[in-house]
Order: structure tokens, then C-alpha cells, then sequence
């Protein structure tokens, strides 16, 4: 995706887990999926074990994000980020209402630059 946006909330002050900024970030986003399936091979619990293919694994390999005078990136072969941060893997989960609809997320593991520190979540 050329042109992905991400609104962030970021604790500044304080350590309590409350946003004090919100920035907004754009920029190159690449991501994989995994073939339908019956139950997410990441995730427990997403899907169901009924031979139906309603999950489909994805995972963000590569974001490279600005905004507010910061850089954010995530996924393990984003250009220039730290090989400690995680790999950032998500899944889809079609509705068992509505089979063309489908709920989806992902667990986000970045870095945060600055221009002098670099942050991690």
C-alpha cells in the first residue's frame, strides 16, 4: 500500500499509559497474507475448527511512516529498523453473520524516531 495513514497517541508525560500527543503518520506500508484457513496458526482462539476456511493470517513486513517531524516503522524488513523489534502479526476473521465481512487486527511492535532518540512500544 503506497500510501498508508496511522493517527498515534503517544505518552509524553508522566509513564501512565495516557496519550498525551497525537500524531498523525503516512507513508509505505507492505503486507503478507497466508492462504485461507481454518484456525490462525499466530493466534489462539481466532477461528473455529469446523472445516470452514474463515481466518487468513497476515503480517506487516515493512512500514515506514512520518509525521509531526518523527519516523515510525515496523515489520522486521522496514528499511533501517532496529532487528530486535518484533514481528508485527495480525489475522482476519470472516463474520459468521455477514460472509463478506470480516474483523481484522494486528499486534503493532515499532520504533519511534525523533531525529535524536529512537522509541520503542
Amino acid at each position: 500500500m503506497a500510501n498508508t495513514s496511522a493517527v498515534v497517541e503517544l505518552d509524553e508525560v508522566g509513564g501512565d499509559c495516557v496519550g498525551d500527543t497525537t500524531v498523525t503518520f503516512s507513508g509505505p506500508t507492505d503486507i503478507v497474507r497466508q492462504a485461507a484457513s481454518d484456525v490462525s496458526a499466530n493466534f489462539g482462539g481466532v477461528g473455529s475448527l469446523d472445516a470452514h476456511l474463515d481466518v487468513i493470517d497476515t503480517e506487516i513486513v515493512s512500514m515506514s511512516l512520518t509525521g509531526g517531524g518523527l519516523t515510525l516503522k515496523a515489520g522486521t524488513s522496514a528499511p533501517g529498523i532496529n532487528a530486535g523489534v518484533s514481528q508485527s502479526l495480525g489475522a482476519t476473521e470472516e463474520q459468521a453473520a455477514d460472509a463478506t465481512k470480516g474483523d481484522s487486527f494486528f499486534d503493532v511492535f515499532l520504533e519511534i524516531f525523533d531525529g535524536t532518540d529512537t522509541y520503542y512500544n
